[in-house]
């Protein structure tokens, strides 16, 4: 008895000098087929390798919080997950978007939508995972950028928790 194995392009070994940021989004190219999504993903497909990205992280930061302040439920989670990966390929480069990015996430969390919650707060975990060696340096910046987030008047009581624990992290 033979057995055949009949493999998906996207269970190949990505190459060598890809990005994880351009994995993510070949990714969510075949799982998101929502317009909001393909209008994204067209305008940097051709963004490959790290050199490519930091060249255009300018252009790509501010896409996706210009994609993050309208998306719909349908593109939500691919674009939280690029914003995430996108910090993990730049590291220090990513740093100076982190307020713009971090206010941008934070009117995300105003919302009673369960799924957008999760994501959000899965995305603002990794965020603070993947930059803590540049945040560290600036802890009164991050704790001055967090602050809103311990508003229980403004905020259910779960993010004001996940706030405090990723302060503490």
């Amino acid at each position: 008895m033979a057995l055949y194995h009949i493999g998906h392009e996207n269970e190949e070994l990505p190459e060598d000098n890809e990005t994880f940021f351009h994995q993510t989004l070949k990714k969510w190219m075949v799982l998101n087929l929502s317009e909001e999504y393909s209008l994204f993903s067209r305008r940097v497909i051709k963004i490959v390798t790290l050199p490519q990205l930091v060249h255009k992280k300018d252009f790509v930061v501010g896409l996706l919080l210009e994609k993050l302040a309208c998306a719909s439920n349908l593109s939500l989670q691919p674009l939280l997950e690029l914003l995430y990966v996108l910090a993990r390929d730049l590291r220090e480069d990513f740093y100076p978007y982190f307020q713009r990015v971090l206010d941008r996430l934070i009117c995300l969390l105003n919302t009673q939508d369960a799924e957008q919650l999760e994501w959000t707060l899965v995305c603002l975990a990794y965020l603070f995972k993947n930059l803590k060696p540049y945040l560290k340096r600036n802890i009164g910046v991050v704790f001055h950028c967090i602050l809103p987030l311990l508003d229980e008047r403004r905020y259910e009581e779960h993010v004001t928790n996940f706030a405090v624990e990723c302060f503490s992290f």
